[in-house]
């Protein structure tokens, strides 16, 4: 991974959407009240984008208000002519490196896209082929790194900032336990972490993101004895983060003593998973893990492999 001038890291990851889920509620109307003639700025649209959860930043300091925005203006449209209301029923944790907030702006902005497509632009007597599905990566990579990957879902290969999507690749819907420890890890504190460390001759991994990449994942996952896998299971913030913070080393050891075909940390962390073959080995594990990691929060889940249909 790379350091590029404005801040933002080159990556080369394995992407991968799971069965856990937020749920996002969107209500949308066209606004009665006239607006300010100088345009909006992001505190004054009025808009309400709130939480079960006290921790999701609320109004225009969450993603989702962010998503929203820049939806409204790459339509073309002034983004204080509607009412709009977000709530976010919260199941993903927080600082774990799920990307929680980029999932739940790709679901808004999926949602808007089939909003605008089916019923709004209509009403509002515009072409809906003004906003192309390029529009709409667009504008998702505008709002955040992992956005993309999120819109689209399934399992792929990413590469750059996130920019850079395989295919969707075929892969089995494995079960996967989730174990998130009580520490938190904030991205940018991470990234700043993992700066400082290769600064001072801690280096990680150099990939290159070759078009080949696809396919040799391709068939890796295809493979029906997966006994190697692994070894292909890799992060390099794992052995940082484990020096950081000894509950995800505690974590990662007791995943491995389960029985997995592969253990990790999802991206900066702190969660970490485990993947089974079958279904009873991934209950087994969690009634062990429940026992002797109390205070851990532990979630099954599976694979979620199926893309996204952003023309349905």
């Amino acid at each position: 991974m790379d350091r590029l001038p404005d801040g933002y890291h080159e990556l080369l990851s394995l992407m991968a959407t799971v069965q856990l889920a937020d749920q996002v509620f969107l209500s949308l109307k066209s606004a009665q009240a006239k607006r300010s003639p100088q345009g909006p700025s992001e505190g004054d649209l009025g808009w309400l984008v709130h939480s079960d959860d006290a921790d999701v930043p609320p109004g225009p300091a969450n993603i989702c208000h962010k998503a929203a925005r820049r939806f409204f203006e790459r339509a073309g449209l002034d983004p204080t002519s509607f009412q709009l209301e977000i709530f976010i029923k919260k199941a993903i944790p927080m600082e774990a490196g799920l990307a929680g907030g980029s999932t739940d702006a790709a679901a808004l902005l999926r949602m808007l896209w089939r909003i605008w497509k089916t019923d709004l632009a209509i009403e509002l007597g515009l072409d809906p082929d003004r906003l192309t599905l390029q529009d709409l990566e667009a504008l998702a990579l505008e709002t955040g790194a992992d956005v993309p990957f999120c819109l689209k879902g399934g399992v792929r290969l990413s590469a750059g900032i996130g920019q850079l999507l395989s295919p969707a690749l075929q892969a089995p819907a494995w079960p996967l336990l989730i174990a998130k420890p009580a520490a938190s890890v904030s991205t940018a504190w991470a990234f700043e972490t993992l700066d400082r460390d290769r600064q001072s001759g801690v280096a990680c991994q150099k990939v290159e993101a070759e078009p080949r990449e696809a396919q040799i994942w391709q068939k890796r996952l295809a493979l029906e004895n997966q006994a190697r896998l692994a070894d292909w299971v890799k992060n390099d913030f794992l052995e940082i983060m484990k020096e950081e913070i000894p509950a995800i080393d505690q974590t990662i050891k007791a995943l491995a003593r389960t029985g997995a075909l592969a253990v990790s940390m999802t991206g900066t962390g702190s969660a970490c998973f485990a993947l089974y073959e079958t279904p009873s080995q991934l209950h087994l594990a969690y009634k062990s893990l429940s026992e002797s990691m109390t205070d851990t929060q532990l979630i099954m889940t599976r694979l979620s492999v199926e893309p996204e249909d952003l023309m349905g």
